[in-house]
């Protein structure tokens, strides 16, 4: 479905759904099939499970449940929220806040570097790595722990409490948002945002 000038709502078991260019904001759900959205004028909704999810510049905020199947974002303009199990999450260029729910698949988050202010973020997965990438400038209260893991940042942080490879806690710049960051057999890694 392509050009669509209101809202669209897909609905389907065992079959794809791939939409763009809907001015409205799409709701789409599969029993087992993968999910394609593009340029999509308002809030979004998407579930499936053993189907991979894949959406492009939503002007609004994002919901994405999914189970047993990967997940990408890209440009999204509000809040963006994504859980899965057993497959990787990437969300790059969002600028509202973010929630990642995971469970043995790899989390890769970008926030955007044009955001106005920090917005809170919150991560978690299991027996993968984690990956966040923040614009320099950010301010963050930090509280990042994993277990069997290890925890580095590109970004200075003014740690507090006690300091221990498996657990972070402070302040990454002035602070202000909250970066909550939770692994289990697996790394965590703060970046900075690429030019």
């Amino acid at each position: 479905m392509h050009e669509i000038k209101g809202k669209g709502t897909f609905n389907t078991s065992f079959g794809a759904i791939e939409a763009g260019d809907v001015s409205k904001g799409v709701r789409a759900t599969t029993g087992n099939g993968r999910i394609n959205l593009r340029d999509v004028g308002g809030d979004t909704y998407a579930k499936t499970s053993f189907g991979a999810v894949d959406i492009q510049r939503v002007n609004g905020n994002l919901t994405i449940e999914n189970s047993n199947g990967p997940v990408t974002a890209n440009t999204v303009k509000g809040d963006a929220s994504a859980k899965t199990s057993f497959g990787s999450v990437t969300l790059e260029d969002i600028i509202g806040s973010i929630t990642v729910d995971n469970q043995n698949g790899a989390v890769s988050v970008s926030a955007a570097r044009t955001a106005p202010s920090c917005k809170n973020i919150s991560l978690k997965t299991s027996f993968s790595p984690m990956q966040i990438r923040l614009p320099s400038d950010a301010g963050y209260d930090l509280s990042a722990r994993t277990s069997f893991g290890h925890i580095t940042s590109e970004l200075p942080v003014t740690a507090s409490g006690i300091l221990g490879g498996d657990s972070l806690n402070g302040k990454i710049g002035a602070g202000g948002c909250t970066l909550s960051l939770t692994n289990s057999n697996g790394n965590i890694e703060i970046m900075k945002l690429g030019k």
